[in-house]
């Protein structure tokens, strides 16, 4: 078995004097006891008469040596050698210091690449995360639906058992042998109440049955667990368009250099020509109101799991309800402006209320209000993942709080204002209004990025994606403002699905219903289906 390394090595003058000594001896090299008496052209070697007998008797271009040297012009020959050699060792260390070039730059992609494999590792967990906290408010959700149901007909049941209890207490003290004309009535009044309830247990005892909440794993998902690998590693070699002769290689300069064999660096981009997301128009909503109302201005938005809308109409103060179709099923009028709102659990929300420097938590039935978190400062946007809230408090910065209400982290932000702000796993995406400033952070106050919307007015909405990118809405009359920006915020780029819109405000994404909610002007709400 041989091993192969790598070697660097430089030979000197001297050493190349002595590699160069051994050729033109007048002994032969493998049988140094014999002198050199011949020329073989066909093997290009000088040999001895022992060399002859065994291995060039055949050659037709043995020719003795002197006449050999008369047919070779010493001054030119070794002029023009010179040349060649010096030109071939160019060669070879132009070769060397280009693979050196190589293997730098692998060297430096292997960080790059391994950096690579530990964010997608962390996008994956992250996304693990997202795809847990859903599944668990899921089967809250639809334990709470059938756990109310239950409810519901034991509370029927147990009124029905009460009448019952109540007819048979009064069953027990009536006299066998009576014959009173109102214990003949009562007894008649008895068997058809008792008859009713007969009858309603012969279609409701059918209804008896064991309620199981099951879990069924995606088929998609189960082929994931199964992948034995998520990418394959390979080298990928280019080859210059126009190779370079060995005249041209021997030269230095940089033309030559330019035309040798480099590995390529990667350049990753997020590719804002082809949008891995594209929606269309699932549905509009018209608010309604009445003719002494203000117009509305939405502020803010919400869409549950289950498919339902729910509107803040700043100007009005109030909240609307919508169904999964679209209908008003529910609304409801405040004493201050409201201005955000996000998802609390299956029964409740927060909703900002800047005047009053305080969040409201309500319930949905109603929209009414049960409780008060005091903030003490100016509040906007507000956004909640698992049990993490984040709020916007102007000239402090980002409160964070647990579902509690209680301040669990703070993040100053010196001047800060109001705006839309969006909390995904432990990135906060924020943008500040009226400057059209975003800022991405992490929970712990690590500052990400901080970019700039391009165009006029004001920034009113801000969701992000399943790929960490996220759109940012910018109200100005007239104009196509809902931006499309890369993950890192390097890029940005117009999205056509909203071109129609005058002037796009608030902005949410359900990510388990692939659904974005747009406020569009001051009228209309449309929801987008990922498609």
């Amino acid at each position: 078995m041989s091993t192969m390394k790598r070697v660097q090595f430089a030979v000197s003058d001297e050493m190349n004097h002595t590699a160069a000594s051994i050729y033109g001896s007048e002994f032969c090299p493998n049988h140094p006891s014999y002198k050199v008496v011949s020329w073989c052209s066909t093997h290009e070697i000088s040999i001895c008469m022992v060399c002859f007998k065994l291995d060039h008797a055949k050659c037709k271009g043995v020719e003795p040596l002197e006449e050999a040297i008369k047919s070779t012009n010493s001054k030119a020959e070794l002029k023009s050698l010179r040349q060649r050699v010096e030109e071939t060792r160019n060669i070879f260390k132009r070769l060397v210091k280009d693979r050196n070039h190589n293997i730098d730059a692998l060297e430096n992609q292997k960080d790059v690449l391994k950096a690579d494999v530990k964010t997608f590792k962390e996008r994956i967990y992250q996304h693990l995360e997202r795809l847990e906290y859903r599944l668990e408010k899921e089967i809250d959700l639809a334990l709470d639906r059938h756990k109310h149901k239950l409810e519901d007909q034991i509370f029927e049941y147990n009124q029905r058992d009460g009448t019952l209890a109540s007819l048979y207490n009064d069953l027990i003290h009536i006299n066998e042998d009576s014959t009173e004309n109102h214990t003949i009535l009562f007894l008649k009044e008895a068997n058809v109440v008792q008859r009713k309830e007969e009858e309603f247990l012969k279609g409701d005892v059918g209804s008896l049955k064991n309620i199981n909440l099951q879990l069924k794993m995606d088929e998609t998902v189960r082929k994931v667990v199964d992948v034995p690998t998520i990418a394959n590693v390979k080298m990928v070699e280019s080859y210059p368009t126009n190779p370079p002769d060995l005249q041209s290689l021997s030269k230095d300069d940089k033309q030559s250099e330019s035309m040798l064999i480099k590995v390529e660096e990667s350049v990753k981009e997020y590719n804002m020509d082809k949008f891995k997301f594209v929606f269309e128009r699932d549905i509009d909503i018209k608010p309604t109101f009445s003719t002494n109302a203000l117009v509305p201005e939405v502020t803010g938005g919400m869409i549950l799991p289950d498919g339902r809308l729910f509107v803040v109409d700043k100007v009005n103060k109030r909240l609307l309800g919508y169904t999964a179709k679209g209908q008003l099923a529910k609304e409801t009028f405040m004493e201050y402006e409201p201005y955000a709102m996000t998802y609390l659990d299956v029964n409740r929300f927060y909703l900002t209320v800047p005047s009053q420097l305080c969040i409201e938590i309500r319930d949905y039935g109603a929209l009414q209000f049960s409780e008060r978190i005091d903030i003490k400062h100016h509040v906007s946007g507000i956004s909640s993942y698992e049990d993490t809230i984040a709020v916007v408090c102007e000239n402090f910065g980002i409160a964070l709080l647990d579902h509690t209400g209680a301040m669990v982290n703070k993040i100053p932000m010196k001047g800060n204002k109001e705006g839309p702000l969006h909390l995904l796993g432990k990135t906060i995406c924020y943008a500040e209004s009226k400057k059209g400033t975003i800022h991405v952070l992490s929970v712990s106050g690590e500052v990400k990025f901080t970019t700039t919307v391009k165009g006029l007015g004001y920034v009113q909405g801000i969701a992000v994606l399943r790929d960490s990118s996220f759109l940012v809405s910018r109200s100005s009359p007239g104009n196509k403002v809902t931006w499309h920006f890369s993950p890192d915020g390097h890029q940005q780029a117009l999205r056509e699905e909203f071109e129609s819109f005058k002037s796009p405000r608030s902005i949410v994404y359900e990510k388990k219903l692939k659904k974005l909610f747009v406020a569009n002007g001051v009228r209309t709400i449309s929801i987008f289906r990922e498609v």
